[in-house]
């Protein structure tokens, strides 16, 4: 998408490549894509990507655990070949709404593959595995903006708050996994998330029933950004 290919820089000091959405939620802005959202991938695959929404002020970042060589620019995306024996591609898409993530396979030598990831909240978010098998990252927009304090003792007072205050406005979603095959409408490939604390697990059974290229889309969405849409 060239208008999204556009809103990246690349910070070789920092080795990241950072989408700006811009902060206007005029009806124009929004329509020409700068919706009120950041993210930023690291060159090193190992240090994660980070979205923010920047109407409610608010970040998280989703960092996996296997490996990847270093990514470079295609277009709005950030491809890195998978490394450890895995034949295949971990792509970050960036997009108005959020950052779509594909795990990108030519093969499989396993029927099970799991993929794991550290989910960094800090103490303004709680995620909570759905019904629907998705994952949601809830918060309080009470507490989520970035609040000026006087003394230490303010600073302490408003931490204690933010961690104490109920979680319960649904800002970013991590939708259900889905298999897409080359020239398949459906797939016999399972996908799922367990999540357990910071640590989010996406387990793929039935990979040898699989027709490749295959891929596994994990992606994160910031929920006012895609209220708009």
């Amino acid at each position: 998408d060239t208008v999204m290919t556009g809103k990246i820089s690349y910070d070789s000091k920092a080795e990241s490549f950072t989408f700006n959405g811009g902060a206007s939620s005029s009806t124009e802005a929004l329509e020409n894509g700068n919706t009120a959202i950041t993210s930023t991938v690291h060159k090193n695959a190992s240090k994660g990507v980070t979205v923010t929404d920047t109407t409610n002020q608010v970040s998280f970042t989703m960092t996996p655990s296997f490996s990847a060589s270093s990514g470079r620019q295609d277009g709005n995306r950030i491809v890195f070949p998978l490394s450890n024996g895995q034949s295949g591609w971990l792509v970050y898409t960036m997009e108005g709404t959020g950052v779509k993530e594909d795990i990108l396979l030519n093969n499989s030598g396993s029927s099970e593959l799991t993929f794991n990831y550290t989910i960094d909240l800090g103490s303004k978010l709680e995620a909570r595995m759905e019904s629907d098998g998705s994952i949601g990252i809830y918060g309080n927009t009470l507490f989520s903006s970035n609040i000026a304090t006087s003394t230490d003792a303010d600073a302490a007072l408003l931490e204690k708050a933010r961690q104490n205050a109920a979680k319960t406005t649904y800002l970013f979603g991590i939708p259900a996994p889905l298999i897409t095959e080359q020239g398949n409408g459906s797939s016999k490939v399972e996908a799922k998330y367990e999540l357990k604390g910071s640590n989010l697990t996406l387990r793929v059974t039935n990979l040898k029933a699989g027709k490749y290229p295959l891929s596994i889309d994990p992606s994160i969405y910031v929920v006012t950004a895609q209220q708009f849409m």
